[in-house]
């Protein structure tokens, strides 16, 4: 038999725990340890009282170390999505800086155009006014030079 074996005396008891050596001595440890203020509860028998030990120290719930590991597993992989999400978000908003930046420059493209059309038909509504306003004059000095003549 593949077994690790330990013991513990206290007073006139001793207690023997056996155990294959894939368990860890801890466990064993924790199960001597707690068998001692058990054993002197009143009104229980040995058998009781060590059955029900061994199924609690063999049941995941008994390995506190073990629990916390696992619960420690558990919040490293939460967190390992929640850095994998801000680093996604991270991205998407180095995409939106960049898209804004292109808008902004977009706009300031848009202003410069603007402005110059403005100006050039500014420019042709002020020739067409002062046309109108050469041919207005010369046809008003042509009928004031026939009708006083």
């Amino acid at each position: 038999i593949n077994a690790e074996y330990m013991g513990k005396s206290e007073g006139t008891r001793v207690f023997i725990c056996v155990a294959d050596q894939s368990m860890p001595l801890r466990r064993c440890y924790h199960f001597l340890d707690a068998l001692d203020p058990l054993m002197t509860a009143t009104g229980t028998t040995l058998s009781k009282v060590l059955w029900e030990q061994i199924e609690f120290h063999n049941s995941p719930e008994g390995d506190r170390l073990a629990a916390l590991a696992k619960e420690l597993d558990e919040t490293k992989e939460i967190m390992k999505e929640n850095i994998e999400k801000v680093l996604k978000r991270g991205e998407k908003l180095e995409h939106l800086l960049e898209t804004s930046d292109q808008i902004a420059n977009e706009a300031q493209a848009f202003q410069r155009t603007s402005r110059r059309l403005r100006c050039l038909f500014w420019r042709q509504r002020a020739k067409l006014v002062a046309l109108c306003a050469l041919v207005f004059l010369v046809l008003f000095l042509i009928i004031l030079l026939v009708a006083c003549n």
